[in-house]
């Protein structure tokens, strides 16, 4: 079960973010192949050539239709401090950081990633309700 509420993580979602690309950086993201196949197409290449230059791999799980990046030391469409492909992200980024965590309420423990500002004054703030400070 959830530490969190449902209420609590939907006010967090609503938490504008701050643009200070941490969930960019030493982070593993999946792409499904369709999104792959649409910021290979922006970037004026195929799937395959892409997946070699970002050294991608196609996951090894029953999904053979996902890739994997890991975005070590930083993803490589952050570019200047911005998402080069904002507007055709994968799902996973346009979710974070609360997305999952809000999809997945009541089935698991409830994981958000204390390296997002934005998280950890979200975390403060419920921590302060919750001790009536």
């Amino acid at each position: 079960m959830s530490e969190y509420t449902y209420q609590q993580l939907l006010r967090g979602a609503e938490t504008p973010c701050i643009r200070c690309t941490q969930c960019c950086k030493n982070q593993v993201v999946t792409f499904t192949r369709s999104e792959w196949d649409t910021i290979a197409q922006r970037l004026g290449t195929d799937r395959t050539t892409l997946a070699l230059r970002e050294r991608a791999v196609p996951l090894p799980t029953e999904n053979p239709t996902e890739y994997r990046l890991v975005t070590s030391p930083k993803c490589p469409f952050l570019t200047d401090g911005l998402c080069s492909v904002y507007d055709i992200r994968p799902q996973i980024c346009r979710e974070y950081p609360f997305g999952k965590a809000m999809r997945d309420y009541g089935d698991k423990p409830t994981k958000l990633d204390k390296r997002c500002p934005v998280v950890a004054k979200w975390m403060r703030l419920i921590q302060y309700e919750k001790n009536g400070e």
